[in-house]
């Protein structure tokens, strides 16, 4: 599929150059220097790391540790010391070069955002080779909050016009990830030796090309906003979703719940082919939860969610009732969107389905919206169906006048907001 609009962020510190020690070491010798202190290697992975000076150096005062008459002092003695580490240490790295202007040449926009000063991380970069070779860079100097802050991130989507489901994120440190994952996008965890350290030479072309999930974006992504889109607007606004609990199932690669996830939801992924489980669990934050759930078959778990999204399943199941009716017990409310068959009566069309976002039995169900609407009235929900045209996208039409066509076509969608009596915040 063409790339031309997708975007790559890495990092800079235990990403593309191994200089997380560099700055832990410059920091200490400043620190010897000025304050005779310095900061243990424990310290340094579970609190500091990947932290600008300046924060460091305000932790180190509130602990105590170091006076705020001497911060300047350390500040510039570490960029002085930062400084001539890289120019001592610092290589040429040709697998960068390659595998950022390979990047490039697949029609990706390629840049970096990191927590260092602008000076240091050009210097970084024009010692490896690939300063000249980035479509942008992004320090801490350039946003009012570093990580982590998604806030250099953002800028970066913004500048190029790239929704975070079409952005690839590749971090190592633990605020770096919380940054990325904050923002909604994919996100590529670089790996760890056995001491917790980047392995920053995995960090190259078939590393990145290899993570990179492309079965649910091309048309996908445009789709995938305007509902999203769709559904903020009728809850009212993106605070709706702060600290709510959320199932998505069916959830493919996880892209819609990742995204609501960065509205401060807490997300429930939920899938039923299982080869797809490891792959959300590696795009997505790690303390996100993940499920195995076929909708043919029974399924009942404990919890009460205040939102179900049940998009682009029904229409691939057998048992839709069954599993619709599943579905409404566990959530307050439910977003339901599906292929319909297009009859003003009640009809089934049966299908048979191959595909990788298609049926689990290989037969799908598609029932008219009355067929669905007979079901909800048979659960007793309120429910409203929305028929939008600010939601149709390259094949897939909502707007569409009902009983005009009398046939079934993929392209031919309905999409309906369900709610239980207890969901009175709507």
């Amino acid at each position: 599929m063409p790339r031309s609009s997708r975007l790559i962020i890495f990092d800079l510190d235990g990403v593309l150059v191994d200089a997380c020690d560099w700055h832990k070491d410059a920091l200490n010798e400043a620190l010897q220097e000025v304050a005779g202190f310095q900061i243990s290697q424990d310290d340094h992975e579970s609190t500091y790391n990947g932290l600008p000076t300046r924060t460091k150096l305000k932790m180190l005062t509130d602990k105590g540790l170091v006076t705020e008459d001497l911060h300047d002092a350390v500040y510039e003695a570490k960029q002085r010391k930062t400084i001539e580490i890289i120019k001592n240490t610092s290589k040429k790295s040709q697998e960068k070069i390659d595998m950022i202007c390979r990047l490039k040449e697949d029609g990706y926009w390629v840049a970096c955002y990191t927590n260092s000063i602008r000076e240091t991380a050009e210097l970084m970069l024009e010692s490896i080779g690939v300063l000249d070779h980035l479509h942008a860079l992004i320090t801490n100097q350039d946003v009012e909050a570093p990580k982590p802050s998604p806030a250099g991130y953002k800028k970066l989507m913004n500048r190029f016009s790239v929704p975070s489901d079409r952005t690839i994120i590749v971090e190592d440190s633990i605020r770096g990830l919380e940054a990325a994952w904050s923002t909604g996008a994919q996100v590529i965890k670089v790996p760890m030796n056995k001491d917790s350290q980047p392995i920053v030479s995995q960090v190259n072309y078939e590393f990145v090309t290899s993570s990179l999930d492309d079965n649910f974006l091309g048309h996908y992504s445009d789709w995938r906003h305007k509902r999203i889109a769709k559904l903020v607007d009728l809850m009212g606004g993106e605070e709706w979703f702060k600290d709510k609990t959320v199932l998505e199932l069916g959830c493919g690669y996880g892209h819609i719940g990742r995204y609501l996830q960065s509205l401060g939801a807490t997300v429930t992924f939920a899938e039923g082919r299982k080869e797809y489980l490891d792959k959300i669990k590696y795009f997505s934050r790690d303390d996100s939860r993940v499920i195995h759930i076929d909708n043919e078959e029974e399924w009942n778990l404990d919890e009460t969610f205040d939102l179900i999204i049940h998009w682009g399943l029904l229409y691939h199941l057998k048992a839709w009732k069954e599993d619709l009716a599943r579905t409404i017990a566990r959530g307050k409310i439910v977003s339901l969107d599906t292929v319909v068959y297009d009859s003003d009566t009640e009809y089934v069309y049966h299908k048979d389905e191959l595909g990788y976002d298609q049926a689990l039995l290989g037969v799908g169900s598609n029932p008219s919206p009355v067929s669905i609407e007979n079901v909800l009235d048979q659960l007793g929900v309120e429910y409203a169906r929305h028929d939008c045209e600010t939601m149709d996208s390259n094949i897939h039409e909502y707007s569409w006048a009902p009983g005009t066509r009398k046939r079934w076509h993929c392209a031919l969608r309905r999409f309906w907001l369900i709610k239980k009596g207890e969901a009175n915040d709507v």
